[in-house]
């Protein structure tokens, strides 16, 4: 039965189906049941996921960038913020704070600070967050991050160790994802993938940290020592034209399928045999728990968080290793490809992944006086 209405101002929406946009919109479909709807800042001209929640009678407040902007900027969240009781801040850095100042400024009954990564790749974000971090949490009243690695990131050792930040695990909608025989097959046919080959695959943004062009390279390399498959790659960002000039300049074209974007993405995890995530940092991915929901055969990086771990046949391996990643693709590849439509549920709910139980969570956080 639904609770009383309650409106989440959510910050740190982009244009993109990222990790943030999918934890906020995960947990949104799932506490809307609970009555609690969701409202959203955003420095974009659209928002992920924009015309749904509009469906769901949600806002949508598209505010100056704070890069370019930034006094329009502040004063557009002053504008809005005063509003709420409870305002979400979803960041990846202690670099802005803005939003945590208006907050203060405006007396917000109750602000929940949440870490959804664990490093940066910008010197000067990474400047400004090393310098923020020791102040920033005190004006916000709930800690949540995505990971141990992530909490430790964004707060004080000290907050950390006491147990005040609460780790809400990036939790998925088991059900959708789950393994689908038919699916599989349909999805290997329009590929042309052929029973005795191995597919390879790689779901997410094509960034810098990402380093996607380390599992082109691995992949390439396993070709060469007589690994029979395809790789995979969905998605888009800044380094997609690069790792498609190496696949075109390597004469990898008939062995790599690239597509962009797509909100059936999830549909493919039961076509995959091994999925890679050669990650040079990562808060806690939620393509890495969608593959492991559908059985994937899953290969990390070692800068992952543990956390990340929910199949016990999940490895992790150094990037500094190209030869271990070769090695882990020829050898899945001698022992062949039998996927069955096992029931992995178990592990995500012994690991604290199921979505219906971590919204409650988060219900709990926002209700909490």
């Amino acid at each position: 039965m639904a609770t009383s209405d309650l409106r989440i101002l959510h910050t740190g929406m982009t244009d993109n189906r990222g990790g943030i946009e999918t934890f906020v919109m995960s947990n949104n479909r799932e506490l809307l049941k609970e009555g609690i709807k969701f409202d959203f800042v955003c420095m974009y001209d659209t928002m992920a996921y924009e015309e749904e929640v509009t469906e769901y009678g949600e806002k949508v407040y598209h505010v100056a960038r704070e890069l370019k902007q930034p006094i329009r900027y502040y004063k557009d969240l002053l504008g809005i913020v005063g509003n709420y009781d409870v305002v979400h801040i979803n960041t990846q850095t202690c670099a802005n704070i803005l939003p945590l100042i208006a907050c203060k400024v405006k007396r917000v009954k109750k602000v929940v600070l949440h870490s959804h990564n664990s490093s940066t790749d910008t010197t000067l974000k990474r400047i400004m967050h090393k310098f923020n971090k020791h102040f920033a949490y005190k004006m916000a009243d709930e800690y949540i991050a995505c990971s141990r690695a992530a909490a430790e990131w964004l707060y004080p050792r000290k907050l950390v160790e006491s147990g005040q930040v609460k780790v809400i695990h990036n939790a998925i909608d088991y059900d959708k994802m789950k393994f689908d025989g038919n699916m599989r097959s349909n999805i290997r046919k329009e590929l042309k993938v052929q029973d005795d080959e191995v597919l390879v695959g790689n779901i997410g943004r094509q960034t810098q940290p990402k380093n996607i062009i380390f599992l082109v390279k691995a992949f390439e390399k396993a070709l060469d020592q007589g690994f029979k498959g395809k790789l995979l790659i969905i998605g888009n960002g800044p380094e997609h034209e690069a790792i498609m000039d190496y696949v075109t300049t390597e004469s990898l074209s008939d062995k790599v399928v690239f597509f962009d974007n797509r909100p059936d993405a999830y549909m493919f995890y039961s076509a995959i045999d091994i999925f890679g995530m050669p990650s040079v940092y990562e808060g806690l991915s939620f393509c890495a728990v969608e593959a492991q929901a559908s059985g994937c055969k899953c290969l990390f990086s070692t800068n992952m968080s543990r956390e990340t771990a929910i199949l016990p046949t999940t490895q992790f391996l150094s990037i500094d290793k190209e030869e271990h990643w070769v090695n882990e693709l020829m050898r899945f590849a001698s022992y062949g490809m039998d996927r069955t439509e096992e029931d992995n549920r178990e592990y995500l709910e012994n690991a604290g992944y199921v979505l219906s139980s971590e919204a409650l969570r988060l219900k709990e956080i926002y209700y909490e006086v």
